[in-house]
């Protein structure tokens, strides 16, 4: 055993033939180079992200954290099923016993409690889909108002430059007339 290697070194040191550790790390470096340049070309500062401290920007409709509300409800909406807890007796000769019976009694509750929790989940999966379907036609919306106020902008614009036309259209024809 190297003297200049930790306790913790040689616990986490790998030392099977059979894994390549240089090869998985360069699968990683390039995964991470990967991910690096698709963020940036999404213009999402990656080193932020990975820091855990990037903020979203602010282009949809709503507060960004009503979107991570979303996301949180739509990964937690399947999660209320009930497992099975029990404690050890502490009665020496009827532990056993007791333990059996409430073993019994535990599953028989169990059953209609995970019941109960399998049609909340589908309750659950349904509120999500529908309140995520109703922001995202909200965000669209609020999209196509911006589109709607932009070609306003831009009808003004070409109403205002045919006018200018007409006008100059206009004095030629007067200048011709006067000739």
């Amino acid at each position: 055993m190297p003297k200049d290697k930790s306790d913790v070194d040689l616990a986490l040191e790998i030392r099977d033939d059979q894994v390549n550790t240089e090869a998985i790390m360069w699968a990683i470096r390039d995964a991470i180079l990967l991910r690096r340049e698709d963020a940036t070309a999404r213009g999402i500062d990656f080193d932020a992200l990975a820091a855990g401290t990037f903020q979203r920007p602010h282009a949809h409709r709503f507060e960004p954290a009503l979107y991570d509300s979303l996301f949180n409800m739509s990964a937690l909406k399947d999660k209320a099923q009930v497992g099975m807890y029990l404690t050890e007796s502490p009665l020496p000769i009827v532990g056993p016993l007791v333990q059996k019976v409430r073993r019994a009694l535990h599953a028989v509750v169990l059953f209609y409690v995970n019941m109960s929790a399998e049609r909340q989940i589908a309750f659950n999966a349904a509120v999500s889909k529908t309140t995520m379907g109703i922001v995202r036609a909200l965000d669209r919306e609020a999209g196509q108002q911006a589109e709607i106020e932009a070609l306003r902008a831009e009808v003004r614009q070409l109403s205002e430059r045919i006018a200018a036309m007409e006008k100059i259209q206009q004095a030629e024809r007067v200048e011709k007339r006067e000739e």
